[in-house]
């Protein structure tokens, strides 16, 4: 009975001693878990927290303090976040209203929650009554490139496919006739077909154009009946200015939704702080 007492005894002590040790060695984590924090070196500080949530979670206070340093760094992450962002906006918004300049903002706020940026060389009033290529993006900074065909007959086109001499070729992807993305009319004898081409239906013609600009580039509608004519260096101008604005306002709206979850993720965090206190 004394030595089976003593075993137990024994093994308590080993536990306390454990204990102890755990607890000096998960503190050690934690202090250094600071450290990394402090010195923005935010990975590896989360990576001394997780160590002591994995081996030392039986130290209580420990880790009871440091669920609340994890909530620290990641608020001065996102803080990081919202500074990176603005001082991005910063430079992207007034660099868009510049080139807004040159386009004409199209849009019915009763019908539209965004609307469309159009260069001004490339809207309906200055391309009627011809065949042509007219490119906009949507406020968000989506592109999208149109085909219209205007002639005597109908030749039902679905697709457009530019090419160099060289072979070389992109072609968007087909938009069946939907009285939408895809439709025509006829006025005065007249055929008009109205092809847009939105995200992936755009299938990089947009870049393909921006690319092999320099070199003359045929377009090519793909109907019952093919049609083609020689891009004109106004509508290859008109791709890249629009393509430039695409990119600035497909910025500013990543930037902008970075910048808004990040306040929030801050406001959150804030408060887990303070009811950590």
């Amino acid at each position: 009975m004394v030595m089976k007492k003593s075993i137990v005894c024994f093994i308590l002590l080993l536990g306390l001693f454990a204990c102890k040790s755990d607890d000096k060695k998960s503190a050690s984590h934690l202090e250094k878990a600071r450290q990394y924090m402090n010195q923005g070196i935010f990975n590896s500080a989360k990576l001394e927290i997780d160590t002591i949530r994995t081996f030392y979670h039986k130290a209580y206070a420990v880790v009871k303090e440091s669920i609340k340093l994890m909530y620290e760094i990641e608020l001065k992450e996102q803080t990081r976040t919202n500074k990176y962002c603005d001082s991005i906006l910063i430079t992207l918004i007034p660099k868009a209203e510049i080139l807004k300049k040159e386009f004409i903002l199209d849009k019915d706020p009763k019908y539209q929650e965004t609307g469309n940026w159009i260069l001004k060389s490339q809207s309906v009033e200055a391309n009627i009554g011809k065949s042509c290529i007219r490119t906009g993006v949507s406020e968000n900074g989506d592109m999208y490139i149109t085909s219209v065909y205007y002639g005597k007959t109908p030749i039902h086109h679905k697709a457009i496919k530019i090419s160099t001499r060289d072979g070389l070729f992109a072609e968007t992807q087909p938009i069946a006739a939907d009285g939408g993305n895809n439709y025509s009319f006829v006025d005065g004898g007249m055929t008009s077909e109205i092809v847009t081409y939105l995200h992936k239906k755009e299938n990089g013609i947009t870049g393909f154009i921006k690319l092999y600009g320099v070199n003359q580039l045929k377009v090519t509608y793909l109907g019952d009946k093919d049609f083609s004519f020689i891009l004109d260096e106004k509508t290859k101008q008109a791709v890249y200015k629009t393509y430039e604005l695409a990119q600035v306002l497909s910025a500013i709206n990543k930037y902008s939704n970075e910048l808004n979850l990040s306040a929030k993720k801050i406001r959150l965090l804030n408060l887990k702080i303070d009811q950590k206190k």
